[in-house]
């Protein structure tokens, strides 16, 4: 048996690329495309310049603790709270969050979901630097 020399021992890697390009093509020919869902946030800056409507400021410290006006309000109170304030300055309230930056996400969630159930539509989330 006549032994090959290595330096003539070659292995053709063109079916393979066309192999791959094929399933490149494939793929993305199959693949749906969608479109990523924006949520909208309004910057409180811009907001309060455009609208004639009242806020209610909310601050949410480092501790998650909310306070109105340096009063700590307890997070189960929020939806009363918010109730009332729109009761008192009209169905075009909004709620402007301060947020310290170490507060978790959980606070603005809390906050969210009582302006939510006490039908308020707009609510703006600002984070204050450290």
């Amino acid at each position: 048996m006549k032994k090959i020399p290595e330096s003539d021992a070659a292995v053709d890697l063109n079916p393979m690329l066309d192999v791959i390009f094929i399933l490149l093509i494939f793929f993305i020919v199959v693949a749906s495309f969608q479109q990523e869902r924006v949520l909208p946030i309004e910057e409180p800056g811009k907001a309060a310049g455009d609208r004639k409507s009242a806020s209610l400021i909310l601050e949410v410290d480092a501790n998650n603790q909310v306070f109105h006006n340096h009063h700590a309000i307890a997070v189960t109170a929020l939806r009363g709270y918010i109730a009332q304030a729109r009761a008192e300055n009209g169905a075009d309230l909004s709620v402007l969050v301060m947020a310290h930056s170490a507060a978790s996400v959980q606070a603005y969630a809390d906050i969210v979901d009582a302006a939510q159930l006490a039908l308020v539509d707009t609510v703006m989330v600002k984070i204050l630097p450290l």
